[in-house]
């Protein structure tokens, strides 16, 4: 009996010997799990409050430590959420970077070694239409992106060639409208590529069309101011004061090209005929004036060719007479022979040629004797 009671005995302390070793084990390992949580740092590759462990590959370092995200900053040339997929390299020039995954299914991918590449993604150029290469930078239709359009006016848009990647430049039709630029024609089309000008805009004598305006100058009566109104003038933008026309054409002969021909018909072209408008095929010159025999009214043999007892040689009308050698002008030409007479010489409104007093004002050409010299210059 005794025995039995002390077996219970032993029995009844080891079960509650046993009890309180339970509880005091679990409240040292739930102490020490406060105190790595309360720890004010986690180990490298691990974040968050919980020290979570990171999860980049080897190409990207993790925002780490009890403070830090868990985000992967990747290095240079590679991104994705792990870090695990490169840049194209060499850089896609005509196309687009695309992703190709390497991994066979997704549970590989989640319980792969995080440092080990073999489980990296590969980036590929993904060409856009008509290019191919590594980069994408060789084409494969030299037509590609080529815009043909129209070289100018008077041509239209052409076609490109696959094989050259040139347009062709085919002309537009003949008679389309075009502009060459020069407002003095109108109506200008297009003719065989070319733009051709219309009806040009025609001024009257005072000047020519402004290609810029269009416009004609504002007119003028007497353009070359020769005292000859353009409307009759043969030279109308040429002073030609005396209506020279030695060939008839009605061109004046100081703006008639035809000039520099042989109007005398001696041989001798007009440019270095020393008698131009008579016929001197030798060129004699006795007194070698430079003015040949046939035409020089100066000659040895007659001193006083026009007979107002002034000798030829002094002269200032040697063909005219002007025995008192008036010279109003002085310009070394007498009155009587001087084509600037044809202006107004005395001021008085009245051209010399008409004028009863040519070199004494008359505005009224009273002539009291009618003898045709007017009062003011008739002693």
């Amino acid at each position: 009996m005794k025995t039995n009671k002390l077996y219970i005995f032993l029995i009844t302390g080891l079960i509650l010997f046993m009890q309180f070793n339970s509880q005091r084990l679990s409240a040292i390992s739930k102490e020490k799990n406060d105190v790595k949580i309360k720890s004010s740092m986690c180990q490298n590759g691990y974040y968050g409050p919980n020290c979570t462990q990171c999860n980049c590959s080897k190409h990207g370092m993790c925002d780490d430590g009890i403070n830090g995200t868990g985000v992967c900053i990747c290095k240079p040339h590679w991104f994705g959420e792990i870090c695990n997929i490169p840049e194209c390299r060499p850089k896609c020039i005509n196309g687009q970077c695309t992703v190709v995954n390497n991994h066979k299914n997704d549970d590989e991918h989640n319980n792969h070694d995080d440092k080990d590449d073999s489980h990296d993604d590969r980036s590929i150029c993904k060409c856009n239409e008509n290019w191919a290469g590594r980069a994408c930078d060789i084409p494969t239709n030299l037509c590609a992106g080529v815009v043909c359009t129209a070289q100018d006016q008077c041509h239209n848009a052409g076609t490109c060639d696959p094989a050259t990647g040139t347009c062709s430049n085919p002309p537009a039709a003949n008679g389309s409208a075009c502009d060459d630029g020069n407002a003095c024609t109108q109506s200008d089309t297009c003719q065989n590529g070319v733009c051709t000008e219309g009806n040009p805009v025609t001024c009257d004598a005072s000047g020519t069309c402004d290609p810029q305006t269009g416009a004609c100058p504002t007119n003028n009566p007497d353009i070359d101011g020769d005292g000859i109104l353009n409307s009759i003038d043969n030279c109308p933008t040429t002073p030609n004061p005396t209506q020279a026309d030695h060939d008839n054409d009605g061109i004046g002969d100081a703006c008639d090209s035809t000039n520099n021909l042989d109007l005398d018909g001696d041989g001798i072209l007009n440019s270095v005929d020393n008698c131009p408008f008579a016929p001197n095929p030798t060129q004699t010159d006795s007194d070698n004036d430079g003015l040949g025999d046939a035409c020089d009214p100066i000659n040895d043999s007659n001193p006083d060719i026009d007979s107002d007892g002034v000798p030829n040689n002094n002269d200032n009308c040697p063909t005219t007479p002007n025995p008192t050698q008036a010279d109003h002008d002085n310009d070394g030409i007498g009155d009587a022979c001087d084509s600037t007479n044809d202006l107004d010489l005395d001021g008085d409104g009245i051209l010399n040629s008409v004028d009863n007093c040519p070199f004494t004002p008359n505005p009224s050409q009273a002539d009291s004797d009618n003898d045709g010299i007017g009062d003011a210059c008739d002693s």
